[in-house]
């Protein structure tokens, strides 16, 4: 694993830690993502029960990088991309 992944790609896992409950340092988020567990967390969160402490927090992150966006993740990696994706859709969902 990349020990120093670009700006964009490091941005987008936190804010899929953020959303997991979990810390945003990159060693956390690297744990978070090396869990076998990992992708079914992803699936099963409740999308509907998240706390709005952590909906106030991922918001406001969201709000400081306004090339957060998919089509722009992909050109850097495209795996980044899909969790990219995923983040907006939860965050919109609520």
């Amino acid at each position: 694993m990349n020990q120093n992944p670009h700006a964009q790609v490091k941005f987008t896992l936190e804010c899929v830690s953020i959303l997991l409950q979990e810390k945003e340092d990159w060693e956390s988020v690297r744990k978070t993502i090396s869990d076998v567990n990992f992708i079914t967390r992803l699936k099963n969160l409740d999308v509907y029960h998240i706390p709005a402490k952590v909906e106030q927090i991922i918001r406001a992150k969201l709000k400081t990088n306004p090339n957060f966006k998919p089509n722009d993740i992909k050109q850097i990696n495209f795996a980044a991309k899909s969790f990219c994706e995923w983040v907006l859709a939860v965050v919109s969902f609520n």
